[in-house]
């Protein structure tokens, strides 16, 4: 997977020393936040080689590289068959409403 990031450089500098002390030069597995199909969720990467950094503006360094994902989030087995064998478009009017219902009417109603 091919990542970027745009860094100010005391940020930088803390990426080099954690890319050097804490992960190896990029040798060992660390936990990444990933945003992925089903939404964010905590992974294991590790860097397949170097990283790329480079000046773009006089306060922000772009640091590129690629890594390894562990366990990529994804649906499990029996979800997808939910999704599959259903009326989509119903369970995703389902979803929405529960969604409004949580985020927007439950909280103002007085408990």
């Amino acid at each position: 997977m091919s990542v970027r990031w745009n860094l100010r450089p005391l940020i930088y500098a803390i990426f080099e020393s954690w890319f050097k002390h804490e992960i190896l030069d990029g040798a060992e597995w660390f936990e990444l936040p990933l945003l992925a199909g089903i939404g964010m969720a905590t992974t294991q990467a590790r860097f397949t080689k170097a990283y790329q950094a480079k000046l773009v503006r006089r306060n922000q360094w772009e640091v590129s590289g690629e890594l390894e994902i562990r366990n990529r989030p994804v649906l499990t087995r029996d979800a997808l068959g939910v999704l599959v064998n259903s009326d989509f478009e119903a369970l995703e009017l389902s979803i929405d409403s529960l969604e409004y219902l949580v985020q927007h009417q439950l909280p103002s109603e007085p408990w």
